[in-house]
């Protein structure tokens, strides 16, 4: 089945806030994977957070109600349709046994590799072949790489990393040494969101400060699927041979397998292979991530959330306390700038056992910067990225808080810019007074690129378009589509075009995702009464 959507819309994705940790899957990384037979002439490209296509063995799982190839692909149309942090006026979708092949033409890298990311989430993906082409107008390779080096220096959580770029052709070379894998995933997302960049050479060395066992590398991993919401460790097995860890089982949808797949970095990790870590489309609950006869204690949830933390390059865990009573964590320390304390909240709002989540987190800079200096990195990171247009933001500091002024394209725009900033050292919070020139593009809110389960977007449709019943129907499809949703759970009232969602979910994701389905159905309005129990 072959589908065709051309949208209009700015090209590109956020650089920064989500859970870096447990979200990251870079094209370069040591894995192995394959496709079915009926899907290996995709021949896929590697992808930033989902495992390769084009090398996997694995079988096919029955599933009783596994959506269609038609569903699927009508699904990812949707879902790309509803998502601005891509361009794609041009993409070409097919579905072949839950494969999906994209193709057609982007304008840089970080829309390419979002497309496919997108893709991942809806539920039956199986894999994604990339087969998307760059159109990226052609830029000094002397000047990409000055940029790039500026751009890993402007952020507050690689400015002190030893990397080097180079640049041939526009493909950049990354070479240095760091301590994690995540940092050097981190790089390499940076060093994406430059203009004029079309590929990477990742020759980063993760150089580990202690050496470990693998039985200890083992009981990290476990650890970590059993502590992340959004990967369910009771259908997954972990062991680890000579540094080498290898993930086994059965998980809900593509998505999900990328979330696991990052887990697995845990500190000594030297590869990760998921090649018979098979998705299942008729699994509908990737969020239970306990049996639900346990109930981890609070001092349990605190220490996860800090152990989560040791592997997010942007926060650390000596920055932050939570305190943890009745599962409703409060978070409180001193972080160095913004994104930090975004990273330390969306943490632990991802960690098995948490209702809610209260930020007191404050930031502080520990490095004498002046508002003038944060201002003129602020301004510099919108220049080099290539969704922003710099020329149209003003940009200005107070005591720590930096205020945006001017006019930007899209929503898309807007959001970038406010998370530019946030990305600054000593930026404790940011006033986003754009004006968006295209509202009509119905999107506003926020996105992450690190994120594999694609932070929400809201669309807000500037009036009603379709009867209350019509609505309706669309929300519970969006709602189906949904891997981290169950439909079945939530209850869909629409009245004048304004949607209540009454019922419950596991967790914060399911709530905020039900939001956005409502809007993607056409609702004006959501009235989002979910019970997280």
């Amino acid at each position: 089945m072959q589908h065709r959507l051309c949208r209009c819309a700015s090209g590109g994705t956020s650089l920064l806030i989500s859970v870096l940790s447990a979200g990251m899957v870079a094209g370069c990384a040591q894995h192995t994977m394959s496709v079915p037979k009926s899907a290996a002439a995709y021949n896929a490209s590697a992808q930033p957070s989902a495992p390769r296509a084009d090398s996997n063995q694995f079988t096919a799982v029955p599933a009783v109600d596994a959506p269609t190839d038609l569903q699927i692909g009508d699904a990812v149309l949707r879902q790309l349709e509803r998502d601005p942090g891509v361009d794609t006026h041009d993409i070409q979708v097919v579905t072949v046994d839950g494969i999906v092949q994209l193709s057609g033409t982007v304008d840089d890298l970080l829309s390419k590799e979002r497309i496919a990311r997108v893709a991942e989430t809806v539920r039956g993906v199986r894999a994604v072949s990339n087969l998307v082409r760059l159109n990226v107008p052609k830029r000094d390779d002397r000047m990409i790489a000055s940029d790039v080096s500026n751009a890993l220096h402007l952020n507050a959580a690689t400015e002190s990393l030893r990397i080097v770029p180079t640049s041939y052709g526009g493909t950049v070379t990354l070479m240095g040494t760091v301590s994690s894998w995540q940092e050097k995933q981190l790089a390499e997302r940076i060093t994406k969101g430059v203009r004029g960049v079309t590929g990477i050479e990742d020759h980063i060395d993760v150089k580990y400060s202690t050496s470990r066992s693998d039985p200890q590398m083992a009981t990290d991993v476990e650890s970590r699927l059993m502590w992340d919401m959004l990967v369910d460790d009771d259908r997954i097995s972990a062991t680890v041979e000579g540094g080498k860890v290898f993930l086994r089982g059965q998980v809900g949808s593509a998505a999900e397998r990328s979330r696991a797949y990052a887990d697995a970095w845990v500190t000594g990790v030297q590869s990760v292979d998921v090649s018979e870590l098979v998705v299942n489309p008729s699994m509908r609950n990737p969020d239970v991530r306990l049996p639900s006869e346990v109930h981890p204690s609070d001092p349990d949830i605190a220490q996860a959330i800090m152990d989560a933390a040791v592997y997010d390059p942007r926060v650390s865990s000596t920055e932050i306390r939570p305190e943890v009573v009745a599962g409703i964590v409060t978070l409180r320390g001193i972080v160095d700038d913004l994104q930090a304390k975004l990273a330390a909240e969306s943490i632990a709002r991802h960690t098995v056992g948490v209702v809610d989540v209260r930020d007191r987190i404050q930031v502080k800079s520990q490095q004498p910067v002046t508002d003038q200096q944060k201002a003129e990195r602020i301004r510099d990171a919108l220049a080099i990225d290539p969704v922003t247009d710099d020329d149209d933001v003003r940009v200005d500091v107070d005591n720590g808080v930096a205020v945006l002024r001017g006019a930007v394209g899209t929503y898309l725009e807007s959001a970038e810019a406010t998370q530019l900033a946030a990305g600054v050292r000593g930026i404790s919070s940011v006033d986003n007074q754009l004006n968006v020139k295209r509202p009509g593009a119905g999107y506003r809110g926020s996105a992450s690129m690190y994120d594999p389960y694609v932070e929400s977007w809201t669309y807000i449709p500037r009036k009603v378009i379709h009867s209350d019943a019509k609505i309706a129907r669309d929300i519970e499809n969006e709602l189906a589509s949904t891997p981290f949703v169950d439909e079945n759970a939530i209850s869909v009232q629409v009245r004048g075009g304004t949607a209540t969602l009454t019922g419950t979910v596991s967790n914060w994701k399911q709530r905020s995702a039900a939001s956005r389905d409502a809007f993607a159905g056409g609702a004006v309005a959501v009235d989002n009464e979910l019970q997280v129990k």
